[in-house]
């Protein structure tokens, strides 16, 4: 079997397998050659075909030319993102804190960006409206809480658009809020308070708009009228810091803590201080009337007069200084 396979593989050779001698023909020569060499070495030689091409080169990685190579653009410069001017790019450049605006640091540490000179302006702004909203909404003044605390004399006493019989204390006191008009009969003396802050005599004949408090700065503004008649008062203990302005036809009366009398004639205003500070005029106007004296004020023409308080007001005002204390001792003591 052996020789056979061979001969089979010998007569497939050609001369360019037998290394291309010359005179070697139709593979007899091959064929007498390989002959010869088993006769002398007695080995088999094996054919593999023909040689195996040559490994590749870098050459050979390269890619071809694409068809679309020379038609794409070429790649974005740094002047293709340059940004057109625009209608602002003539504004001055922002201002910068000056040398001595910077804190001293120590070094090594963080840079910290300065407020510019506009931000710096704004920020007291900004403090001042936050106090003043503070002051107005946060710090807003507590509602007198007016009440009935004595009614004398039978008759009518109208509140608002409604009217009360004189004996009808809890109707009465149920109507009484600040800003409301109060109308006393000529035969019905009223006396109202408010804890702690000031105690009201509406005397017969009176009519009156109870004060309405407000903030004003650091202190509180009641804000009343007294029309017509006679309206005594004193303050307590907790009116500190409050100031009373009544509108009255001669001027405004302010009060800031004092027992005094206010009357209202037909062609005058006249203000009886028994004790306290009082000021009779307009906002920031008139001076101050001294302690056991009246001041009368005439109008239209303003004139004034100031002369000694009388006794008998003067010991009406005693009475009623007496009576707010003992009111407030009263309330000190409710639990």
């Amino acid at each position: 079997r052996r020789a056979a396979l061979e001969r089979f593989l010998d007569a497939g050779r050609t001369p360019a397998d037998d290394g291309g001698r010359p005179g070697a023909d139709d593979g007899a020569p091959a064929a007498n050659g390989e002959q010869a060499r088993r006769a002398a070495g007695g080995g088999s030689t094996f054919d593999w075909g023909e040689p195996l091409p040559p490994p590749p080169s870098p050459a050979d990685h390269e890619l071809p030319d694409t068809p679309f190579e020379d038609d794409l653009p070429p790649p974005p410069t740094a002047a293709d993102h340059e940004v057109e001017p625009g209608p602002y790019d003539d504004l001055p450049p922002p201002p910068v804190a000056a040398e001595a605006d910077v804190d001293d640091r120590a070094e090594g540490a963080p840079a910290r960006s300065q407020p510019t000179g506009l931000a710096r302006r704004r920020w007291p702004w900004a403090a001042i409206l936050i106090a003043a909203f503070t002051l107005l909404w946060v710090g807003a003044p507590a509602d007198p809480g007016w009440r009935v605390v004595d009614v004398e004399g039978a008759g009518s006493v109208r509140i608002g658009s409604a009217t009360f019989s004189s004996s009808d204390r809890a109707a009465i006191g149920r109507r009484l809020i600040s800003g409301a008009t109060v109308q006393v009969a000529s035969s019905v003396t009223l006396v109202l308070a408010s804890a702690g802050n000031v105690l009201l005599e509406v005397s017969p004949g009176t009519e009156l708009v109870l004060p309405t408090p407000r903030r004003m700065a650091l202190r509180s503004i009641w804000d009343g009228e007294l029309r017509s008649g006679v309206l005594r008062l004193s303050t307590g203990p907790d009116f500190h810091g409050t100031e009373l302005v009544l509108a009255t036809p001669g001027g405004d009366v302010h009060v800031t803590g004092t027992t005094l009398a206010v009357v209202c004639g037909e062609s005058d205003t006249c203000v009886c201080v028994l004790e306290g500070l009082v000021r009779l005029g307009n906002e920031g106007g008139g001076t101050l009337i001294e302690p056991g004296m009246r001041r009368t004020r005439f109008f239209p023409t303003g004139a004034t007069l100031d002369e000694p308080l009388a006794p008998e007001e003067s010991a009406r005002l005693d009475a009623l200084r007496e009576r707010a204390w003992l009111l407030v001792a009263d309330e000190s003591e409710q639990p």
